[in-house]
């Protein structure tokens, strides 16, 4: 994920979340205060309009996390993940930065993958992961791969 550092500079452009609580849904696991979160269990407190304690709420994960279609306004619209059920998450494994394109809420949609697989190719990122399935993919340099394959 971005440090806090990249964080604080990306807010200062970036778009809002708006109605959209995908990451607080679960599909982005984390903690907050006493409330444990991941793929399937939503963090206690999200609430029917958003997060119940959004004032008070922890910096790490909460205030922290940014996904990608916040801080890229290259993203379209329809990538925003309420709309496209899939999260852009940037994240590092031995100092090599990869995006991963995660599912949320629904199967990775052929669309989604599709438009993923473009941004790699045109260069926008050096290295991607994603699952089908629940099998992990890679594609990226050869160092890459290597750390990603070590960790399963």
């Amino acid at each position: 994920m971005v440090n806090a550092a990249q964080t604080k500079e990306a807010i200062k452009t970036m778009r809002t979340c708006g109605s959209c609580t995908k990451c607080c849904e679960g599909w982005v696991a984390g903690q907050a205060r006493d409330s444990h979160f991941y793929p399937g269990v939503p963090c206690d407190y999200l609430a029917d309009n958003g997060c119940s304690i959004y004032k008070s709420r922890p910096e790490h994960p909460c205030q922290s996390f940014v996904c990608e279609w916040l801080v890229d306004r290259s993203i379209s619209y329809y990538m925003k993940p309420d709309k496209s059920c899939i999260i852009l998450i940037r994240r590092k494994i031995n100092d090599i930065e990869y995006v991963e394109m995660a599912e949320a809420g629904q199967p990775l949609s052929a669309s989604a993958l599709e438009w993923f697989l473009r941004a790699y190719i045109s260069g926008k990122y050096d290295n991607i992961s994603y699952r089908i399935h629940n099998h992990p993919r890679y594609i990226g340099t050869a160092e890459f791969i290597t750390a990603m394959e070590k960790q399963q």
